[in-house]
């Protein structure tokens, strides 16, 4: 389904960006918007990955890398395979399943910077979440979409997709703004008669 992006616009400055909202963040949630239009991203699901980049990215709806100075950076045990993407994608055994899976062909794991590629990213985030690559669970374990008499969206426990229960209560309500916003753009207000 097609997204009216004014309307999306619209919702997620006042609902989630506080009344203003950057060209930066509308060109990475147009990206992840695009993505979802061209491979039919159920609407739920849709909002669930958009909290989660929210989340993760401090909100700048960029791919990022993990905070800190390098000096931190380094005490992880993960480096150098630190939170890079939408997602944050962490150590050297997830890149490599990231590079092989993309069909990267090692570029991935010579410069781990090529996940803060915004196509890259955003495919990390959308078929990794999809397809259970963080945690072994995904999307369709926590908000079922097969069929709509039954479908369930459980939105707080969607967290272990990507990391635990952390934050979940954040999260989910970020998701719930992110789908009363899809909604409201997937049917528009209907201008009055005459005018």
């Amino acid at each position: 389904m097609r997204i009216q992006r004014k309307y999306f616009f619209d919702s997620v400055r006042s609902s989630l960006f506080g009344g203003a909202i950057s060209q930066s963040q509308v060109d990475g949630l147009n990206t992840l918007l695009d993505y979802a239009e061209i491979h039919g991203v159920d609407d739920r699901q849709l909002a669930y990955v958009l909290a989660t980049a929210y989340h993760e990215t401090a909100f700048t709806m960029q791919p990022v890398k993990e905070y800190g100075s390098q000096s931190y950076l380094q005490s992880k045990p993960y480096y150098p395979w630190v939170g890079r993407g939408y997602v944050q994608l962490t150590w050297e055994n997830n890149y490599q399943y990231q590079d092989d899976k993309l069909k990267l062909n090692g570029a991935l794991m010579k410069n781990p910077d090529l996940a803060l590629d915004p196509e890259i990213a955003r495919e990390i985030l959308f078929e990794g979440m999809k397809d259970g690559d963080f945690t072994k669970q995904c999307l369709d374990d926590h908000i079922i979409c097969k069929n709509p008499e039954t479908d369930e969206t459980d939105f707080y426990n969607a967290r272990q997709i990507v990391n635990a229960l952390d934050r979940a209560t954040d999260i989910k309500n970020y998701a719930i703004k992110f789908a009363s916003a899809i909604t409201h753009a997937a049917r528009p207000p209907i201008p009055p008669l005459g005018g």
